[in-house]
């Protein structure tokens, strides 16, 4: 049994939706060494992206993004603001292994009744820090809980969004308990099942 389910994992169908976005570069490390891997850095079809949700076994978007999606950093061809909303929420909704990483994806999951693991407000820029009140004197500190977590992620990418969200918890905190930044990001990881 325990050679089946290697099997089945190593040919599992990931699609990785990520917006090209330079600041949002840190996170291509979640996804650089993965199998079996369909990558959207740029701009399709609602209808294009649904059928590629629907052909694979898992999904990971992330980048930035609010309550209403995930953020696209061009005009879509239907001239909307996202590469994931509410278009795709019937599509996502016959997956359990989504991961969903940007600002405030907690509150999209929960507002569509999604499963997952999943980010709330997520520090990765000095600004956002100045506007969440956490007050650092060296923006290293962001750089540096950005690249653990991505790390970490990566070390975990396939795993189930449950066993993603107890070990990135307790890891991610782990690795940078004297960071502000990374203390506030730990305290808003969320799993919806």
């Amino acid at each position: 049994m325990g050679i089946d389910f290697i099997i089945f994992v190593s040919n599992m169908k990931t699609l990785i939706i990520h917006p090209e976005d330079y600041t949002t570069d840190f996170l291509e490390t979640i996804y650089y060494g993965l199998d079996n891997k369909t990558v959207l850095r740029n701009e399709f079809s609602v209808a294009q992206v649904c059928a590629l949700i629907e052909s694979h076994d898992r999904v990971f978007m992330m980048g930035h993004g609010s309550p209403s999606g995930l953020f696209s950093m061009e005009l879509s061809i239907e001239f909307s603001p996202f590469a994931v909303n509410d278009k795709m929420v019937e599509a996502l909704s016959s997956k359990k292994n989504n991961f969903f990483i940007w600002c405030h994806a907690d509150i999209f999951v929960r507002n569509n009744n999604l499963k997952g693991f999943s980010t709330g407000m997520f520090i990765s820029e000095p600004d956002e820090a100045t506007l969440y009140n956490v007050f650092i004197d060296d923006n290293a500190l962001i750089e540096n809980s950005n690249s653990s977590f991505s790390n970490i992620v990566s070390k975990l990418n396939m795993e189930t969004p449950e066993e993603m969200y107890f070990k990135v918890k307790q890891q991610y905190f782990e690795q940078n308990s004297a960071n502000p930044i990374a203390e506030y990001n730990a305290s808003r990881l969320f799993l919806f099942q």
